[in-house]
């Protein structure tokens, strides 16, 4: 029912639909078993809605736990749920898509359902034109670039890439004083591989990874996760995850070992270490103490103290 509510809030068509379908309609699909209607990893019977047991026995013992994104409602917005021990609440989150978050955040907020917004303070502060645009290089993804700015500046949501204009032939890199002698000078034309200037279906012609690099930084200010998500698992060549990683900053998490490298779990992982940092975030406005917020966050995300203590403290990695 909150996707229903929020999907309504943004201009969905929501007529005619089960909450099933609707989900199915809008959200990312890779729904970990949660409808029925996954397929491939995300298969599984489904749960009744209605039915509490049927759903904490999903979101706690889960079979297909990591294998999708059920909380990706909207390309790039997620809608995570925790709990606490009031019992569970929602996190709206994905900065990128600004209008859908907030109007997500005032219908389910409206219908009485617990909800937090994710990064509230930069939201407002971008509504009201007192926040920083970041202009980043042409070949860099637009999103997750904040490290590329001084902290002076605070956190930096919106980025903006500079399209390539230099030049693409010989004629282009000379300073012709007198245009007739344009004529006498042969011009060659610069073989440059530019993805943005590249139909999809060309990416696929690459019997290596270099298409799907590409793909993805041409996508890189839209659905760069969606196309990470296709790969289904497909293990990546090492040198170009590690490339996207750096270049096109994707912030992908995954373990410094030799071999291929599987983009949907280091995608997954991204997206648990950012639910785990907005878990925090609130548990801190809260007044929890560090221990409270370290037990919670080992109970909830299986993962090691020493990780939890790492995105506590940066400078304790």
């Amino acid at each position: 029912m909150a996707c229903k509510l929020g999907y309504e809030a943004v201009g969905k068509d929501c007529n005619g639909y089960t909450l099933s379908d609707l989900y199915m309609r809008y959200a990312d699909g890779r729904d970990e078993g949660l409808t029925g209607k996954g397929d491939g990893l995300n298969e599984g019977p489904g749960i009744d809605p209605d039915d509490p047991k049927a759903w904490n026995e999903w979101y706690l013992h889960r079979e297909h736990y990591g294998c999708g994104h059920p909380w990706e409602v909207l390309g790039l917005m997620w809608l995570h749920v925790d709990y606490d021990e009031s019992g569970y609440y929602f996190i709206v989150s994905g900065s990128h898509r600004q209008f859908e978050m907030v109007n997500f955040y005032i219908a389910l907020s409206d219908a009485g359902i617990p909800v937090i917004i994710g990064g509230a303070d930069e939201l407002v502060a971008s509504f009201e034109g007192k926040d920083y645009v970041g202009i980043v290089p042409h070949h860099m993804y637009t999103e997750h670039c904040e490290e590329c700015f001084p902290e002076e500046y605070g956190e930096i949501i919106d980025f903006i890439y500079t399209p390539w204009d230099g030049p693409r032939s010989l004629h282009d890199m000379l300073d012709f004083k007198n245009d007739a002698i344009k004529d006498f000078v042969p011009d060659y034309k610069i073989n440059l591989i530019s993805p943005a200037d590249m139909d999809d279906d060309e990416f696929t012609k690459f019997n290596t990874d270099l298409g799907f690099a590409m793909n993805v930084i041409k996508h890189q200010s839209d659905n760069a996760d969606e196309i990470i998500g296709a790969t289904n698992h497909r293990k990546i060549d090492r040198d170009t995850a590690v490339f996207l990683n750096t270049a096109a900053r994707l912030h992908l998490e995954y373990e410094e070992k030799t071999g291929g490298i599987d983009m949907c779990k280091a995608l997954d992982n991204r997206i648990q270490k950012e639910k785990i940092i907005s878990v925090m975030d609130y548990m801190k406005d809260e007044g929890k103490s560090e221990t409270d917020i370290i037990n919670k966050i080992i109970e909830r995300f299986h993962v090691t103290k020493e990780y939890v203590l790492a995105l506590l403290s940066p400078q304790k990695a």
